[in-house]
């Protein structure tokens, strides 16, 4: 697996929390990413026609 700048990366299916029923931290930059990436998808049924 890689970042979308191309380093690899071990794995991005578990993130980084604050104990084990704890938040899940800000500093998981791949967490970020990919919350990140899933805001910016294009939804064709949500697209405003002009």
């Amino acid at each position: 697996m890689t970042t979308c700048a191309g380093s690899s990366i071990a794995e991005n299916q578990n993130s980084l929390s604050a104990g084990p029923q704890g938040p899940l931290l800000m500093q998981d930059y791949q967490f970020i990413v990919k919350l990140a990436h899933q805001n910016r998808e294009r939804i064709p049924e949500r697209f405003a026609h002009a």
